[in-house]
């Protein structure tokens, strides 16, 4: 504690000033052990609820205020603080830095009962636990820094991993933040915002790894990344990291994100209620597919103003590998709209990605059939063309009994020809009678009963191939009869 005696005039007037709840304004130097000596009630006896108020001042020293508690509130505004501020398990009243220049703000498992503002503070730093640390951090009303500048080249600008905010968290309106460290430039990692997430108008870039990364992250309401917003991160991290976040209202990403070593969004089982993502996002001035984001768990109610084929043109063209889940999920919005048509297109193109960029990529047969699968019967979304397929093979059929009844086997015989029990055997079918034999014979149930009267002659080798033809056909129509039945019940669709 110092002196009464060995305080300045400046000080004096400091002492004074949280006696009335006055401001004391103006170019003073103030050592920064008199302001934990007022916010711990020494020197005055019934300090003013406005608290210790100093704008425009000089603060000399370490102003070191771990584990202070004071039912008073903290205002250096537009200060030059010359040495790291901390206050680590500390609890104030409210915390205002307003404009201040400091090397950095340490505050570990601070408590705040009302609100935080860091509004156009400047750091800059080399600390390795970054420029403004909030980790453990509670603030019972709302935490803005719009304006700031952090800077920090061996640790995160802003680190609030476990932050938890009553209200609201404001980092926009110009607020920026650059770190070369590689577990990221603002962190909110495991971080609980019962209000509005807003980054709007902010810069933040990272020359190693993510930009913003908020893992894990509880947001009651919703999380704005739009209006000018920048995120610039490097590495196989995505510049913005969302990675199983739970938003209650809307997510909204619509600035400038970029990341030539990755992806630029990472929403792997984020949960939202609605989600917006601007074009320009993922195919700003060209759509070639380089800007990539994770998608896989993402979960959300409705797409609000994102058509749904955009969305599906992004799961497709701009996710890093493939996932069914995005699929599924969009499938089931568009049928909960009631929309059953665009469900079915969205599925149709889960497989074709399936295909492309599945496990399938190791299987040539296997690929090949699940092509020729699309294509009989629209992976079994579309099980009219498996019954337009199943009716050419009868025709097939159908083909190849009269073709049977053409071809000789002996002068006056031909491989199709009645049977004995016809009244006039071993002479040549009608063309009705060839074609119901083709159709009889490739059916794989409920025969017509002409082979009773017109038969293929197996005891001749053009009967015989005519007959392995007509039973590889009949293995097509049991197959085909198979996926039709699956695709209308939907069984192929479940299995898949």
């Amino acid at each position: 504690m110092l002196a009464e005696s060995r305080l300045t005039k400046a000080e004096r007037a400091l002492v004074e000033a949280v006696r009335s709840g006055a401001v004391l304004e103006g170019g003073n130097e103030i050592r920064a052990e008199l302001i934990r000596d007022l916010l711990l009630g020494r020197h005055v006896d019934r300090p003013d609820p406005r608290g210790v108020q100093l704008s425009g001042a000089r603060v000399v020293g370490a102003l070191d205020l771990d584990f202070v508690q004071s039912p008073v509130r903290l205002r250096l505004a537009d200060c030059e603080i010359t040495e790291i501020v901390t206050a680590r398990s500390a609890r104030l009243s409210a915390l205002d830095l307003d404009g201040s220049r400091l090397p950095a703000f340490h505050a570990d498992r601070l408590r705040v009962d009302g609100n935080a503002f860091l509004r156009g503070v400047v750091a800059n730093t080399d600390h390795p636990q970054g420029a403004v640390r909030l980790t453990g951090a509670h603030i019972a009303g709302n935490f803005e820094a719009n304006g700031a500048v952090l800077t920090c080249t061996r640790g995160p600008a802003f680190m609030a991993d476990g932050l938890h905010v009553d209200l609201s968290v404001f980092l926009r309106r110009g607020f920026t933040a650059h770190s070369d460290d590689h577990h990221g430039t603002v962190r909110l990692i495991a971080a609980r915002v019962d209000g509005d997430l807003d980054l709007n108008h902010s810069t933040i870039t990272n020359s190693a790894a993510s930009a913003v990364s908020a893992r894990g992250a509880q947001v009651g309401g919703n999380v704005y990344l739009a209006d000018n917003f920048t995120a610039s991160g490097a590495g196989p991290a995505a510049s913005v990291v969302l990675h199983s976040a739970n938003i209650g209202g809307m997510l909204l990403v619509s600035g400038e994100l970029s990341n030539p070593g990755g992806p630029v969004l990472d929403l792997v089982h984020t949960r939202s209620t609605s989600v917006y993502l601007d074009d320009r996002l993922l195919c700003a001035e060209t759509c070639d597919g380089r800007r990539k984001m994770r998608l896989a768990g993402f979960t959300y109610a409705s797409l609000d103003h994102t058509g749904w084929e955009r969305w599906l043109h992004w799961i497709r063209h701009h996710t890093v590998d493939y996932a069914a889940q995005p699929y599924q999920q969009l499938a089931a919005v568009q049928r909960a709209a009631g929309h059953d048509a665009a469900a079915r297109r969205v599925l149709i193109t889960q497989q074709e990605d399936l295909r492309d960029r599945g496990d399938l990529r190791s299987r040539p047969w296997g690929k090949l059939a699940h092509r020729a699968w699309g294509v009989v019967g629209g992976y079994g979304y579309r099980a009219g063309r498996t019954a337009v397929a199943l009716l050419v093979v009868l025709l097939m059929a159908g083909a190849a009994g009269v073709a049977a009844g053409q071809v000789p086997t002996s002068p006056g015989h031909y491989a199709a020809e009645r049977t004995k029990n016809a009244r006039a055997p071993h002479t040549p079918c009608s063309l009705v009678e060839q074609v119901g034999l083709g159709i009889d014979r490739g059916l794989p149930l409920g025969a017509t009963g002409l082979r009773d009267r017109c038969d293929l002659n197996t005891a001749t080798r053009q009967g015989q191939a005519f007959t392995v033809l007509i039973w590889l056909l009949q293995g097509a129509v049991w197959a085909l009869a198979t996926l039709a039945v699956a695709g209308y019940t939907g069984l192929i669709r479940k299995i898949t």
